[in-house]
């Protein structure tokens, strides 16, 4: 197969703002409950729903604005800008109303490179080279995530002061807009169908240039839409309504999961609060680890069984949540500890294999309007986001965390389900 370009130096652009967001996103709960006044588990559930319920109407904004004008540096650089105007704000930020209303401009802005980065991967190399660049993205961003918790848990062995922890993430942002101003350069149309018609060309066997059929359609399909100013039909099919069914509860049993977290290691496990950063290392580095092969297992054993293998990890994690909670005073302290690292460094794993190909498949589902249906299946997500946002805390405080990982455990295997019966269907592999 014959690499079209080889010039992946815009990846490295999203490496530090990667850095930031890992490193803020994991030190924005511990701050919640550990360094502003009168909070609880349930605050950290609120502010990251608000954010959400925030991003949910500007998703499909950002995805229709991207589509219609062929424009992602733009909207990329509105991310990276976002993120250091608000990392920077989080400096003066002391107690919740200030978090809150960070959060609810986070939801405003940061989602403007969602669609806009997805779309760029499409745009920029031809179909049978997605998985690889896909899987080389992540891997990347991976590396930067594995970085800035690296800073992060150094950081904590000298220093509480958070306002200077915020500050560095925001001039990282503010580097990412730097490169990414120089390196990020969109991709005319006549340019994208001359991928598509050389990787044609170039690989004249029958399998590989049926395999090629569905997403040359897409891009096709894609730009043709833009030119002609009809109405926006979805032709929303079943299988696509199932695949975004199947990621609604796949994303609800992940944020029942992770978003309460935070409090669930230092409060109840009593984990000090410096083992924080490093615990979250395993996962971005086993992450990593993951994004550097992905791309190579997925083209030997095919997406749906990568997808597979990694739901059933997700799955296989979240029972073992259930035990220590359970058990957590038999675990004691070290032996708590020593599970919940080897349990990321599994769900890091999950992760890594189960994001490229959810990223791969998806786009091989829709007929027309890719980055507005990519925008309306980040909003599915975001909903989910929300649910499991506000109702972890509550549930946590409620009933407990073991009832809420076991109800992780069954959305989790729902999703699984849903995939297998959707997607052996269709001709993808």
């Amino acid at each position: 197969m014959s690499h079209i370009s080889n010039k992946d130096f815009w990846i490295y652009a999203f490496l530090p703002f990667s850095a930031a967001m890992a490193a803020s996103g994991t030190l924005i709960p511990l701050f919640i409950i550990s360094g502003l006044a009168n909070t609880s588990v349930s605050d950290i559930g609120l502010v990251s729903a608000i954010s959400t319920i925030v991003s949910l109407p500007l998703a499909f904004v950002w995805g229709k604005l991207t589509d219609d004008t062929r424009k992602r540096k733009v909207f990329i650089l509105t991310a990276f800008i976002s993120g250091f105007g608000i990392l920077f704000t989080y400096f003066f930020a002391v107690n919740l109303i200030w978090v809150i209303i960070l959060n609810i401009i986070s939801g405003l802005l940061l989602g403007a490179g969602d669609t806009a980065k997805s779309m760029y991967i499409l745009d920029k190399y031809p179909p049978d080279l997605w998985e690889k660049k896909i899987a080389k993205f992540q891997q990347r961003s991976g590396i930067g995530a594995c970085l800035g918790l690296a800073f992060g848990g150094l950081f904590q062995l000298y220093s509480n002061y958070y306002g200077v922890f915020f500050l560095v993430c925001a001039f990282l942002c503010a580097l990412s807009a730097i490169m990414g101003f120089f390196t990020i350069k969109d991709i005319s149309k006549d340019k994208i169908l001359q991928k598509i018609e050389k990787t044609a060309l170039i690989n004249l066997d029958l399998a590989f240039y049926s395999s090629l059929i569905q997403p040359r359609k897409i891009l096709i399909y894609n730009i043709e839409a833009r030119d002609q100013e009809e109405p926006m039909k979805l032709q929303f099919t079943k299988t696509l309504g199932l695949f975004f069914l199947a990621g609604f509860a796949l994303y609800l049993a992940s944020n029942f999961a992770f978003t309460p977290l935070a409090a669930f290691i230092t409060q109840q496990l009593t984990i000090h609060e410096s083992y924080y950063f490093w615990i979250f290392i395993g996962y971005y580095v086993v992450s990593v680890i993951g994004y550097t092969f992905a791309g190579n297992w997925i083209e030997k054993s095919g997406n749906l069984k990568i997808l597979f293998i990694g739901n059933l990890i997700r799955i296989a994690v979240y029972a073992v949540f259930v035990m220590l909670s359970l058990m957590f005073l038999a675990f004691g302290t070290t032996g708590s500890l020593i599970t919940i690292i080897v349990l990321l460094v599994f769900s890091g794993i999950s992760f890594s294999l189960m994001n490229v190909t959810l990223q791969n498949i998806l786009p091989r589902l829709i007929e027309k309007k890719v980055g507005e249906m990519l925008a309306i299946y980040n909003i599915v997500i975001g909903i989910s986001a929300i649910l499991g946002s506000l109702f972890s805390g509550l549930i946590a405080r409620s009933i407990g965390y073991s009832w809420l990982f076991l109800f992780s455990v069954m959305f989790a295997s729902i999703a699984c389900l849903i995939y297998f019966m959707t997607l052996k269907k269709t001709a993808i592999t």
